[in-house]
């Protein structure tokens, strides 16, 4: 309902020449198109949700991907980050934005090219580079100090793998 319905109720007041009925009609309509809009949830109101929770568990909130929050790298409790099963985590991908994304990986699947830089570096089907952050020392970086199988993401040495996807179901 838009501006001609607020058109046609000026017209045929000003004209008084509508019947009670079409006055009716019109009201009513003009009364639902206000109120209709206010009793729908704000469209981000479901990831606004997610983000509160993500913050308790004091993950790292995604909003792309398979999964929405992951863990960040100091004192996370790995098993607050499930998705889809036990046998999954949820891991941010290494890659920059707009590729940076949540990725639910099997925590039981064969992990492989141990400091992965970027998901391009993936060899295997369906993988994607990501920082494995546990255990939780995170010590910062340049390139250069990074132990064997870790890469500097962000300015901080992770280890990273390519892992496999979590199994639909």
């Amino acid at each position: 309902m838009g501006d001609h319905v607020v058109d046609y109720f000026a017209k045929a007041l000003a004209d008084a020449t509508g019947s009670r009925k079409q006055m009716l009609k019109v009201v009513g309509g003009v009364i639902l198109a206000a109120v209709v809009p206010s009793l729908d949830p704000p469209l981000g109101a479901a990831g606004t949700r997610a983000q509160k929770r993500c913050r308790r568990k004091h993950g790292l909130y995604l909003s792309k991907g398979t999964c929405h929050c992951a863990p960040k790298c100091v004192g996370n409790d790995p098993d607050k980050f499930h998705c889809r099963s036990d046998a999954c985590f949820c891991y941010e991908t290494v890659d920059p934005p707009p590729d940076k994304v949540g990725f639910c990986a099997s925590i039981t699947g064969n992990y492989s090219q141990p400091g992965c830089r970027s998901t391009s570096e993936c060899k295997e089907p369906g993988t994607r580079c990501v920082p494995v952050l546990f255990p939780t020392n995170c010590p910062a970086c340049p390139p250069a100090t990074c132990a064997s199988g870790q890469a500097c993401i962000n300015g901080v040495c992770k280890y990273t793998y390519c892992v496999p996807p979590c199994a639909e179901g």
